[in-house]
């Protein structure tokens, strides 16, 4: 190494060097190269900080629009829905009006569907899902009385439920308070994840029914 060659070069051209001299430049060469290691050490470490705060910024700038997309979503769906319940005194609007909800809901069911990509836990797909159905009644619109928009009431509530927990754990994911493999076993427990799968289930089963009457209705 060049450090040990300059401290040394001396040592062969000069019997005049004594031992402790020897010695001295010895430690000195062993402290240079301690030195250098720990600059390394110092970089990688550095290094790393950065790209998990870079990590954590952009979960948490996620996390924010999520928020965001969540919320629209919710809005119109509700918006939308409640415009077919037999009650609401304000549903004679027109038929361009309803498309222009229907087109709101169904652009921002799209953007929720860019925000949650595939996971193996397939907690993801649980959001979209909902998603998806609650769009898809909104398209079919059939059976939409009082007692449904009623229900539709605790169907969100266990949905912003199931949300707010999910996004709680991943901005603690994002902060570093839990690490991934914490993080992820958080999500499974989530206490309105089995709320939320039973009512996906029976989504399907009333969106399945309805488009039977409808394929009867045509015989």
């Amino acid at each position: 190494m060049p450090v040990i060659k300059i401290l040394f070069e001396n040592v062969s051209k000069s019997s005049e060097w004594s031992g402790p001299q020897i010695l001295t430049s010895f430690l000195a060469a062993v402290a240079a190269i301690i030195s250098f290691i720990g600059i390394l050490q110092t970089g990688k470490w550095n290094k790393r900080k950065i790209d998990a705060d870079i990590t954590a910024r952009s979960r948490i700038d996620w996390i924010q629009v999520t928020r965001g997309k969540l919320s629209s979503f919710i809005s119109s769906s509700y918006n939308l829905l409640s415009h077919f319940d037999v009650n609401n005194q304000t549903g004679n609007e027109s038929m361009e009006s309803l498309n222009i909800k229907r087109q709101k809901l169904r652009e921002d069911a799209i953007q929720l569907g860019i925000m949650f990509g595939p996971d193996e836990d397939n907690l993801n797909q649980s959001i979209l899902k909902f998603a998806d159905l609650i769009t898809e009644e909104a398209v079919q619109n059939q059976g939409m009385g009082f007692e449904y928009m009623t229900d539709l009431q605790d169907q969100f509530i266990i949905y912003r439920d199931f949300l707010n927990y999910y996004l709680k754990i991943e901005w603690k994911r994002a902060n570093l308070s839990l690490t991934d493999e914490e993080a992820k076993q958080k999500q499974l427990d989530n206490p309105k994840k089995k709320e939320l799968e039973d009512l996906i289930a029976e989504k399907e089963t009333r969106l399945n029914e309805n488009k039977m009457k409808q394929l009867e209705t045509l015989k």
